[in-house]
This record gives C-alpha cells, structure tokens and sequence, in this order.
C-alpha cells in the first residue's frame, strides 16, 4: 500500500522475482501483482487487480487485468464483457452467452479471399461423428468431463478439409464449414424452385391447350389453378382409340385388296 496522493493507477504491487542467471548480481521481477485505483475521482475508491509478466524483448508489462466490476481482460486494460480476450482482434463473452464474440472487421484483416462452396455437403457427409471417452491419463478427474463425449475427430477432419492439424480442429473452422453447406443448400433450393417453377408453367400451358381442344374436360371454377377433369376427357380417349381401330381396319382391308390385286398381275404375268 502506498500513502501517496490520489491518483488513477497508483496504488500498490508486490513484485516476485529472482536471479536471471548464475552471475547475475542483483535479482529480476518477474511478474508483478498491483492492486491500483481505476479513477482520479476524489470520492470515488474503485480499484482494479492486475497481474504483470516480464518478457525478455518488451519488459514487464500487464497482461490481466480485473476492473472494479468484475471483468476480466487478458491482453486489454479496459475489458467491456465479463471476458475479453486481446484488442483489434479480440474476443469477449458475457456470462449466460454460448460463444465469443470476436473482432470480424475488414479493417483487422488481410489476404481476403472468398472460400467457394461448390461439394462442401459431400465433404461434411464424410466427416464422421463419433462418440467417445478421453482418455484417463489426459482427463484424470474421471466422470462426465471425461466420458461419453460426441464430436469430431481431428484426423478426420484434417484429411476431408485439409485444414488445422491432425490433433486439434478449430471451433470456427467447423462452423464455417456448416456455414458454407447453408450456403450451397440454398443455391441447390433456388435451382430447384427454378425448374418448379418453369414446369408449372409448363403444366398450365397444357392445361389451357387442352382446354381450347376439349372445353368440358377442364374445369376452370378457378381461373388462377385450371385442373383437368379425367372423368369428362376419358370418352374423348376411348373415341380416338375407336376411331383409330376403325381406321387400322380399313387399312388392313386395303391392304388385302392390294394383295389380291398383286397376285392377279402375277398370274398374268406368268
């Protein structure tokens, strides 16, 4: 603790340290704890934790920092969220919330090229899903933490995907991934609308040809759907296959008569 006047960032630390090596003379912090005021606000006595590490290129500096709220930064002075993680490119959460928010913008970013989502449900499909239990050695503490897990396989998803590695899979990789199947779903949807659509089309012009031709068979009490009534068009059928019975007939008739004709020239012939 220290007596000096009020003033945001004072206040006091304890600093853990020793020798960096076996001819140093004196010893070096390592790390350092504060426990400082957050304001200059005369009335107000709201402080903030911190925690320091020493880095052989940069020094010591603050890497954690809980404010007089509650929140946690790490890589940040001033977290906003219960959690958050770095500046520019940072990640936060709020209790109750089931994932990050990050930093997405364009400004925070380079190298931007668009990931195409041609095959991409044919991918997924061979990524399996499994169960299973890590093991003992890597999850001592036993019970539901350790068993009767389901999820990816990072070797799986490492050969299909090409990304990541054999032994980690990254969370938003995944949902990405999921992200372009939605995507190549809905380009697959609109094509199928498309051809609905165009065969609809197709239907009602034959329904409106039909109906020029035979009028009692379509009924048209409706004039945005036309149906066709199959009652009233099988006569129609049943006449045509009779007039083109009647006609084969009198062709087969025909027929003979050329026959008999034919063998008449022949016998003259001869």
């Amino acid at each position: 603790m220290t007596t000096d006047a009020q003033a945001i960032n004072l206040g006091g630390s304890i600093g853990l340290g020793g020798m960096r090596d076996d001819g140093a003379v004196l010893p070096y912090i390592f790390a350092t704890i504060h426990g400082k005021k957050a304001n200059s606000v005369t009335s107000d006595t709201s402080g903030y934790f911190a925690i320091s590490t020493r880095d052989d290129t940069d020094g010591t500096t603050e890497k954690l920092r809980i404010t007089n709220k509650g929140n946690v930064g790490i890589g940040t002075t001033s977290p906003d969220h219960d959690l958050e993680i770095g500046t520019g490119t940072y990640s936060e959460i709020d209790a109750g919330e089931a994932s990050f928010t990050t930093g997405s913008s364009r400004t925070y970013k380079e190298n931007i090229r668009p990931v195409a989502a041609d095959g991409i449900l044919g991918k997924i499909s061979n990524v399996p899903v499994n169960t299973f239990d890590f093991k003992k050695e890597l999850c001592p503490e036993g019970g539901d933490k350790c068993t009767d897990k389901m999820g990816l396989i990072a070797e799986d998803f490492h050969t299909v995907f090409g990304r990541g590695s054999d032994k980690e899979i990254s969370g938003q990789e995944v949902t990405m991934a999921l992200w372009l199947a939605v995507q190549e779903l809905t380009e697959e949807n609109g094509k199928l609308k498309e051809k609905n659509g165009k065969m609809e089309a197709d239907i009602e012009s034959l329904r409106q040809e039909v109906q020029e031709v035979f009028p009692d068979t379509v009924d048209d009490s409706d004039p945005d759907e036309l149906s066709l009534a199959q009652g009233e068009f099988m006569p129609y059928v049943v006449k045509a296959i009779q007039e083109q019975q009647s006609e084969i007939e009198e062709l087969k008739s025909e027929n003979q008569m050329l026959k008999q004709r034919m063998a008449m020239l022949e016998a003259k012939v001869t």
